[in-house]
């Protein structure tokens, strides 16, 4: 029998990589993160209205905050790519 492992705390959305060790997810106050098993978690933003998109590999996310959207790369900066 497969140990469960605890990843993540009071998480509200995720996604999940083909390979399972990279993740994408969101908490109760609309931030947004990058994780891989092992390691230490990378925020992505604040206050986010809603994810649009997340690459299968969960490197690229798609995310409108404020309007305006976005996506960020992991390990990259953020791009915006239009404004209302």
């Amino acid at each position: 029998m497969k140990k469960s492992v605890e990843v993540v705390r009071e998480v509200d959305d995720f996604y999940v990589s083909p390979s399972g060790d990279k993740i994408v997810y969101t908490n109760f106050d609309d931030e947004v993160y990058f994780k891989t098993i092992g390691k230490k978690e990378e925020k992505i933003e604040s206050d986010i209205s809603r994810i649009v998109n997340v690459s299968e590999d969960c490197n690229t996310v798609y995310f409108i905050k404020d309007d305006v959207l976005s996506f960020k790369v992991r390990g990259k900066d953020k791009v915006k790519i239009a404004e209302d």
